[in-house]
């Protein structure tokens, strides 16, 4: 993992062609303004406590191009940190359509999930925030769910949409047609601006796998990149190139610590050791990390057929305790 984080794209990661409009307002995800000839559509919607800049920043980009009305939110997948601010933008637009996967609709219907986004929401105003800035996630909600091959009509453009599970099962992908800009999900990598293609494989390696050889054979111009920006187009094929390789050292990292003997808990800390940089946190909290990397492992370890479930790791864990008192 040693490409530059400024390597990737000739130009700069914030380049972005003119119907694009990057209206970010803090530490999450890239969130994008898009102007078709018609419609508006905001890709992302980041953290919660970030999300009065963000309100601030949309105002002022449609106003920029005469408009008022914000008419799809678009979201790649359920995490905290792409989905924060969507109650808020939802008031300060209440026309605009939320579109997202099935899977979406389904972890927002969900408490415990719900639970879990404010306690990572609440996190991050401890860590980029301040005291008072929001985190309440009430609100959440898809009103058009999207799959495979759906188009997002904006006028003289529109969006094609990919299912590309592997980071999550919701993850989703889209394509601006006809420029052939593909707004990749995490299941394909995000850059760090560590100097790392990190492949952010948290539910399955077999499904970021595939959705990263679905994304080659759509054959995009030009990719935009989570957490990052914009690529340019020659890089494209370089990307998907480094996310592979990456995502298979990471595989065979976790197999071989198992299979020297170690234990899950001993392959989650070997995982931490070796992937996380303290120069990360101006990123991502390190609790954050670990409730991603938590599942990678487990996941890698099922999928190869190390483990089957819970009570497989609880059997190894307890052989080694035999082992050391003897």
């Amino acid at each position: 993992m040693d490409r530059s984080y400024w390597e990737f794209g000739g130009t700069g990661r914030f380049d972005f062609p003119s119907n694009i409009v990057r209206v970010t307002g803090g530490r999450g995800s890239e969130c994008l303004l898009i102007f078709g000839s018609e419609k508006t559509a905001l890709y992302e919607t980041g953290i919660a406590y970030s999300q009065d800049k963000l309100i601030n920043n949309i105002h002022a980009a449609l106003l920029d191009r005469g408009r008022t009305k914000l008419d799809y939110i678009l979201l790649s997948h359920s995490h905290y940190d792409h989905v924060g601010g969507m109650p808020y933008i939802s008031r300060e637009w209440p026309q605009a359509q939320v579109i997202a996967a099935e899977k979406t609709k389904k972890v927002f219907a969900s408490a415990g999930a719900r639970a879990t986004m404010e306690r990572l929401s609440k996190i991050a105003v401890d860590y980029f925030g301040k005291e008072g800035d929001a985190y309440k996630l009430d609100g959440l909600r898809v009103d058009r769910v999207v799959r495979d091959g759906d188009r997002i009509d904006l006028g003289d453009s529109y969006f094609y949409v990919l299912e590309t599970k592997g980071h999550t099962d919701d993850c989703l992908t889209f394509v601006l047609e006809p420029q052939s800009i593909m707004f990749t999900s995490e299941s394909t990598g995000v850059l760090r601006i560590t100097g790392t293609l990190s492949p952010e494989i948290v539910k399955s390696y077999n499904g970021a796998i595939a959705s990263a050889q679905k994304c080659i054979a759509y054959g995009p111009k030009q990719l935009m990149i989570p957490h990052y920006g914009i690529l340019a187009p020659e890089d494209t094929i370089s990307y998907f190139a480094e996310f592979l390789k990456n995502a298979i050292e990471i595989k065979n990292f976790v197999l071989e610590c198992w299979d020297s003997g170690m234990d899950y808990e001993e392959c989650l800390n070997a995982y931490e050791k070796k992937y996380w940089i303290e120069t990360m946190t101006g990123e991502q909290s390190k609790s954050a990390f670990r409730e991603n990397a938590r599942p990678c492992v487990y996941g890698i370890l099922k999928e190869f057929g190390r483990i089957t479930d819970d009570k497989s790791l609880q059997k190894k864990a307890a052989e080694k305790e035999r082992n050391k008192e003897k």
